[in-house]
C-alpha cells in the first residue's frame, strides 16, 4: 500500500526545542505527558525525549487516555509529585493535559515556574490564558492546513504527490518557564 500524503509537523525538532528550552531555564530532571493514542506526533515525540534522557537521567512517561482530558493530566500531575518529587520540569503534549497538571501543581502548592516549569505543544488559547501562560510551541497550523489542502487537491488531479515539508516550530516563551 502507498502511504497516504502527509505533512510534516517536526514533531521530534518540537520535543527536541521544549526539552532545550525546560533545561536553559533551570530544570534538572523532566517528566513527559504523552496521549495514549499512538499516533506518529506522539511516537516521535517519545522517542525525542528518550533520546534526550539518554545519559542525563531515567525517562519519566506517563501515557494518558485523551478522552479523560484536564483530569488525566491532574491526576499524572499527583503521582509525578508522588513518585518522582525531584521532577521540576515537564512537558505536556497535549494543552488539556497541561491545564489539568497546572491546577494539580498549584493546588499543592508547587510555584510555576519557580519549583515546577511545564510547557506544552500546542500555542492554543489553553496556553495562553492559563495562569501562569504556558510556553508552547507556534506549529504554524494555518501553514500546515494551506499545505495539507494543496497536497489534497494535488491528488485529486491525479498528480503523483507524498508529502509537504510543513515549516519548522516555534519556541513561545511564556511565564510558566521564566523565573
Amino acid at each position: 500500500d502507498t502511504p497516504a500524503p502527509w505533512v510534516e509537523l517536526h514533531s521530534a525538532a518540537t520535543a527536541q526545542l521544549l526539552l532545550t528550552h525546560l533545561e536553559a531555564s533551570g530544570a534538572s530532571k523532566y517528566a513527559l505527558f504523552v496521549g495514549n493514542t499512538r499516533r506518529t506526533s506522539v511516537q516521535e515525540s517519545e522517542a525525542a525525549y528518550q533520546r534526550w534522557c539518554a545519559g542525563r537521567q531515567d525517562p519519566v512517561v506517563y501515557s494518558l487516555n485523551e478522552s479523560e482530558g484536564e483530569n488525566a493530566g491532574y491526576q499524572a500531575a499527583q503521582q509525578l509529585l508522588q513518585a518522582h518529587p525531584d521532577v521540576d520540569g515537564v512537558l505536556v503534549l497535549i494543552d488539556t493535559f497541561a491545564s489539568g497538571a497546572v491546577r494539580a501543581f498549584q493546588e499543592q502548592d508547587i510555584a510555576i515556574p519557580e519549583q515546577m516549569r511545564v510547557v506544552t505543544r500546542y500555542d492554543g488559547i489553553r496556553a495562553r490564558e492559563s495562569l501562569p501562560p504556558l510556553t508552547a510551541v507556534n506549529m504554524h497550523l494555518d501553514e500546515v492546513a494551506r499545505q495539507a489542502i494543496t497536497l489534497l487537491f494535488d491528488l485529486l488531479a491525479g498528480k503523483k504527490v507524498s508529502h509537504s515539508d510543513g515549516i519548522m516550530p516555534e519556541l513561545v516563551v511564556r511565564a510558566s518557564t521564566c523565573r
